[in-house]
């Protein structure tokens, strides 16, 4: 971990290839159902440590002009050094719940709902 990492609480590792595919396979749907609250999923992933406050900001002057190009900043970041399971209970917070299903349908849909994986 960089010194960076330490001081944030952020491990910047990508995320494994399976979950990153999960949101690949999604983008469009992510993007036409999230578009309108990449404030809500941006403070979402600064306290839940999947952002930094640096990224925070950058993706804030971005929203100014684009929200479409915000939201993508925060799917890349997301894939970057993010944490599938962290983005699922960001969107369990927020209310998303039929997002949470979309992106894990095929796993045990009841399971993922209640506690953000499919355990």
């Amino acid at each position: 971990m960089d010194q960076d990492s330490v001081y944030t609480g952020i491990e910047k590792r990508r995320m494994p290839i399976e979950d990153q595919n999960k949101i690949r396979k999604n983008w469009v749907y992510l993007k036409s159902n999230l578009r309108n609250h990449v404030d809500l999923i941006k403070d979402s992933f600064f306290a839940n440590f999947v952002i930094d406050i640096t990224d925070k900001e950058k993706i804030e002057e971005t929203e100014k002009e684009d929200k479409n190009a915000a939201l993508e900043q925060l799917l890349d970041k997301l894939i970057r050094y993010g944490s599938f399971e962290k983005f699922i209970n960001c969107l369990k917070e927020n209310g998303f719940v039929d997002v949470v299903k979309k992106l894990c349908e095929g796993e045990n849909e009841e399971v993922v709902v209640k506690t953000g994986n499919g355990e």
